[in-house]
């Protein structure tokens, strides 16, 4: 699904910016996701659902690059689009040095997908509305709300 790349990598970057309390000026994303790397960056989409979530994009900034890499170039994004594993992940990002900071995705990102997804399950019944239902039991499972900017060097 294509509109998940979209809803991805503009939810990533709203959590980045709860997380530390800074508005980019522009966004460099990288995916696996053709499709969702065109749109963003030309910021057009004949697909509904992708259009209501680039409306969403353009509102934290004007200025998006989204790149496409090969999937076996991007395994721990792929790895993260399941939240158990999740503590794996973790894992191996402090053992390369790295440190890791939980930023949810925003509830304003969730209420965006939900009403872009209500449109389209109009017109597609059944499996649309089984979409909105998997969406509301994600933001159940969310991960625990990010530590005050305050926590974040380099501010």
């Amino acid at each position: 699904m294509h509109a998940a790349g979209v809803f991805g990598t503009w939810a990533v970057a709203e959590a980045a910016r709860d997380a530390t309390g800074r508005s980019p000026t522009s966004v460099t994303a990288v995916g696996d996701c053709d499709p969702a790397a065109g749109a963003l960056n030309s910021v057009a989409s004949r697909n509904p659902q992708m259009r209501g979530l680039l409306a969403g994009a353009r509102q934290l900034t004007r200025q998006w690059l989204a790149l496409s890499i090969p999937r076996e170039y991007n395994l721990d994004a792929d790895r993260l689009s399941h939240p158990a594993k999740l503590q794996d992940v973790k894992a191996d990002a402090a053992a390369a040095g790295l440190i890791v900071h939980a930023a949810p995705i925003p509830e304003r990102c969730w209420e965006v997908l939900l009403t872009v997804t209500r449109e389209v399950a109009g017109e597609e019944g059944e499996e649309g509305l089984s979409l909105i239902y998997l969406i509301r039991r994600r933001r159940k499972q969310r991960c625990r709300p990010p530590a005050p900017p305050d926590h974040y060097p380099n501010k």
